[in-house]
């Protein structure tokens, strides 16, 4: 990780993206949403992030590794405590974003189920919350650009006083995490074995073929952990995820590295994928090889993974002139588990937009259930706690491409709590102890990085 020793001196690239800022509010006379950018080779964005004071924070990055955003600030937002009506709320980030400089995003995300309500500890985020920073570090394909965004009508001293108040890593990110003292679970064990035997008996009936079930671990800490640090040690602990921070205040903060792509969409191009079927990382090569057989030739994970496929498959064809599925499910190996995976890719027909996406795959199989709407309404009754944005999409929207993630393998930060969420597909042949380690081995990427806790 680049330390930002390298950099040219801090002063100088403020000056820099000053001087830029104000030639973009003079040239620019139309346009209600005003960028400049100053090239800041070496800089990381997570420690840049790091670096900053706590507050209006976020961070997004790729499973590729190909492209990490960090923001501070706002420049400009779309918040709602109310639940979002997808086609007006995704029409209005693009009538700010038409017209507007090509590489403005806007970054957020949404409630995992709009018709439950949300509680305290997610109240900060709303039902949906889209950030346009007031500055930020980006990397692409190996270039960083340090940047700030103004909308027009703004007094250009204000985001200048903003602007100074930017800081950079002197060196490596310091800081710890820290101890963990009190943990409690919701469900406790007892009501988990019996929320999975009224799902099985469902499933039994024929009222529903699949539900995921998520579990809550609340843990009080020594101190309020800090999200950039935390998301610091995910990202090099979790590798092949999306990570992602967004830290509406300084007290709350939902940080994760999920491995699962809800949909990328370049132009009229469409990428998604179905993910189900979990196994655990083994502690050698050979344990790990038994582990990847077990899960290729698990009849109950080939089950429920083909369901995913199934219904991805099924909610995207009418909005697709093409489709590809891949034929057989491969491996999705990650630092703690291994997954079935699954990529669909197809062109989008004439006239459908992102709201058209998000309504068609969210929530996918792999974290509602099947049939959608019966499974959604299993777990509004069985869950006695709010998902908030657990599970939900979260990722970003410019003026020709917008990427979202499904926002699992997460952590709400509260002020000095942490609350862990995962979830486990139930299908038939599901078993309550196994559907609860598996859990466990979910949540152990981040439970790892704290110092001991007792065993639950």
């Amino acid at each position: 990780m680049s330390t930002g020793l390298e950099l040219a001196p801090r002063i100088d690239l403020l000056e820099q993206l000053r001087d830029k800022l104000r030639q973009a509010w003079r040239q620019s006379h139309s346009t209600p949403l005003i960028r400049a950018e100053v090239a800041a080779p070496g800089l990381d964005a997570a420690a840049w992030l790091a670096a900053q004071s706590p507050g209006a924070r976020g961070y997004w990055s790729d499973r590729e590794q190909s492209f990490a955003l960090a923001g501070i600030g706002r420049a400009d937002w779309i918040i709602g405590q109310t639940p979002a009506e997808l086609p007006s709320l995704l029409r209005e980030l693009h009538e700010r974003l038409d017209g507007s400089p090509q590489n403005i995003r806007y970054f957020g995300g949404f409630s995992f189920d709009p018709l439950a309500p949300l509680n305290e500890e997610w109240g900060a985020f709303g039902h949906y919350r889209f950030i346009l920073p007031r500055v930020e570090v980006i990397t692409r394909d190996g270039h960083t650009v340090l940047a700030c965004n103004a909308r027009r009508e703004e007094a250009p001293q204000q985001v200048e006083t903003e602007l100074a108040g930017v800081r950079f890593p002197a060196g490596p990110p310091a800081g710890t995490l820290p101890a963990l003292l009190l943990r409690t679970d919701a469900p406790p064990r007892d009501e988990w074995a019996r929320r999975i035997g009224d799902a099985l008996g469902q499933i039994g009936e024929g009222s529903l073929r699949k539900v995921v079930l998520a579990r809550r671990a609340s843990l009080e800490c020594t101190a309020p952990p800090d999200p950039a640090h935390l998301l610091l040690r995910l990202r090099a602990r979790a590798v092949a995820a999306f990570h992602f921070c967004f830290q509406p205040d300084p007290h709350h903060a939902f940080v994760g590295a999920s491995p699962e792509r809800l949909y990328r969409r370049d132009g009229s191009r469409l990428s998604t994928e179905a993910i189900a079927g979990t196994r655990p990382r083994g502690a050698t090569p050979e344990e790990d090889a038994r582990l990847c057989a077990a899960l290729l030739d698990s009849e109950k994970d080939r089950r429920e993974h083909a369901m995913v496929v199934e219904g991805i498959r099924s909610a995207v064809s009418p909005l697709l002139a093409d489709i590809h599925v891949e034929a057989e499910p491969r491996l999705l190996k990650l630092s703690h588990n291994q997954h079935l995976i699954v990529s669909i890719q197809g062109r989008l027909r004439d006239g459908v937009q992102d709201s058209d996406l998000l309504s068609a795959l969210h929530p996918t199989p792999a974290v509602g259930g099947l049939p959608t709407t019966e499974a959604l309404d299993f777990l509004r009754r069985r869950e006695n706690f709010s998902r908030g944005w657990y599970a939900a999409p979260i990722g970003w929207v410019s003026r020709d491409a917008a990427q979202f993630a499904v926002g699992i393998r997460s952590a709400l930060v509260s002020r000095k709590s942490l609350h862990l969420y995962s979830g486990a597909g139930i299908v038939s042949g599901s078993d309550p102890e196994s559907e609860w380690a598996e859990i466990e081995n979910k949540i152990a990427h981040i439970l790892d990085l704290f110092p001991h806790i007792p065993p639950a």
